[in-house]
C-alpha cells in the first residue's frame, strides 16, 4: 500500500513540476559532445540519461532543450526524439519536486523494511542490499528525480552479478535491446515479460 501512495505521489508532484521543459533522446553523439552542446544551450540542458555509450536522454527547459536539437542535428546525431508527457526529470529543474517527494518518502519511514534483495539504484549505479539504511534507501528514491540515470552503469553492475536470468516487465523490449548495445553476455540471458 506504501509503495504505491507513493508512486502516486511521485507522479503528482512531477506533473506539478513539469511546466514548460522537456526531455528529448539523443543518439549517435559522444558523452563530451552531447556535454558540449547542453552547455551551449543556455538556461538549464543537462544530460538525464546514460543509455548507453552514444545514447542519452537530455532535459531541461523546453527552449533549451529545442536549441539543443538544432545544434546535435547540425552535429550529425543519428536519432533526435522529443518524449511525450516528460518534464526534464531527472534534472535539477526537479528540485522543488524532490522536496516534496522526500516529505512523502519519509511518512514511510517506520514502515520501510531492509531489502530482501540486491537492487540496483539508477542514480547510484551501486547495489543496495539488506545492510542499507532505510533512511539512505528513501534518500536515493527522492535524489532520483534530480540525477540522471547511470542506466548503462546500472546494467554493467547487473551483469557482474552472474545472474543467471533477468526480465524486463513492460510492453515492449526496448530495454534489453539498450541492454545488447551494453553487454551483449548479458543480454542473453534476459528475457521479456509482456504487461
Amino acid at each position: 500500500q506504501d509503495g504505491l501512495s507513493l508512486v502516486i505521489q511521485r507522479a503528482k508532484v512531477l506533473s506539478d513540476a513539469a511546466s514548460d521543459q522537456a526531455t528529448l533522446w539523443v543518439t549517435g553523439l559522444d558523452e563530451p559532445k552531447v556535454c558540449e552542446l547542453c552547455l551551449k544551450a543556455g538556461e538549464v540542458c543537462e544530460i538525464s540519461g546514460y543509455l548507453h555509450k552514444c545514447s542519452f536522454t537530455v532535459g531541461g527547459t523546453r527552449a533549451a532543450v529545442e536549441a539543443f536539437r538544432v545544434m546535435a542535428k547540425d552535429a550529425k546525431a543519428l536519432q533526435l526524439e522529443y518524449l511525450k508527457g516528460w518534464g526534464a526529470l531527472h534534472t535539477k529543474l526537479c528540485t522543488t519536486a524532490m522536496e516534496r517527494f522526500q516529505v512523502e518518502l519519509q511518512k514511510t519511514l517506520r514502515a520501510t523494511s531492509p531489502a530482501r534483495c540486491q537492487v540496483v539504484m539508477n542514480a547510484t549505479a551501486r547495489l543496495i542490499d539488506s545492510s542499507t539504511d532505510s533512511e539512505e534507501v528513501l534518500r536515493l528514491l527522492g535524489q532520483q528525480l534530480v540525477r540522471p540515470v547511470r542506466w548503462k552503469e546500472s546494467m554493467e553492475c547487473l551483469g557482474k552479478l552472474q545472474l543467471d536470468e533477468i526480465y524486463e516487465c513492460g510492453p515492449k523490449k526496448q530495454l534489453k535491446a539498450l541492454m545488447k548495445r551494453i553487454d551483449n553476455d548479458t543480454w542473453w540471458r534476459t528475457g521479456n515479460v509482456e504487461v
